[in-house]
């Protein structure tokens, strides 16, 4: 392994936590020092542990944060395992860097139905992604199923209250409240939030930024204004 100085990033990772596939060597075991040097909790994976004790060293002597997670990406049972040693250790994931080589490469593609439609549902952002599958997961827990299969994804979300469109029942709300008792807007961000009692800065921050990008709601100058979209999400006409 080249020795090169770690960059002088200015981003500041502190408090977050970084899952590093195929760290044992490579790109993997560079941008595990690097994430490592910016402030995250690192959790290095690969097969090779013994390569990866030397990295969790190097990285804890320069004083970061590290974990090592035996793991081979082909066996599921070992990605989720890995996924609750990184969670119960460090808790949710925020960053994946997925590193790791596939002799396989039709199995890398061929994933299932189940994890397809989780992913579909959490707005394709890993922090979501990560709670979502493991509410899923209880249910299947608590339902005693040992594989989960697409329907049991489905009504799984469903019972989340997750619809096909990553919705959660805030959106709705949301939505919902702006169309019935604001004939659809514009309306200001202070109405919206006493109507549905919900923080202006919650709404602003956590909720309208999807709204708005999978076009459900519209900014303007004069508000917030509901799209032909979020009508036909309740089968509502204007």
């Amino acid at each position: 392994m080249s020795d090169f100085e770690t960059p002088n990033f200015t981003v500041n990772l502190s408090g977050q936590v970084a899952l590093v596939t195929g760290a044992s060597s490579g790109l993997g075991y560079r941008f595990s020092k690097v994430l490592a040097k910016c402030g995250a909790k690192v959790a290095i994976a690969a097969r090779r542990v013994e390569k990866l004790e030397a990295l969790e060293k190097e990285i804890r002597d320069d004083g970061g944060e590290c974990t090592v997670v035996p793991l081979d990406v082909q066996d599921r049972d070992s990605l989720r395992n890995a996924v609750d040693v990184v969670e119960n250790q460090f808790g949710v994931i925020d960053t994946l860097v997925n590193n790791a080589g596939m002799v396989d490469a039709q199995w890398a593609i061929k994933q299932d139905d189940a994890l397809i439609e989780i992913a579909g549902r959490s707005r394709g952002t890993p922090r979501i992604a990560n709670r979502v599958l493991k509410r899923v997961r209880d249910f299947a827990q608590v339902k005693k199923v040992k594989e989960i299969k697409l329907e049991d994804a489905r009504s799984s979300l469903d019972s989340i209250g997750i619809d096909e469109n990553g919705l959660e029942n805030m959106d709705r709300k949301i939505l919902k409240n702006l169309i019935v008792n604001y004939n659809g807007g514009p309306t200001g961000g202070k109405s919206l939030a006493i109507s549905i009692n919900e923080d202006i800065q919650t709404i602003e921050d956590v909720y309208e930024p999807y709204l708005i990008k999978e076009g459900f709601i519209e900014r303007t100058s004069r508000g917030r204004i509901a799209t032909d979209k979020a009508y036909s999400l309740f089968d509502l006409k204007k």
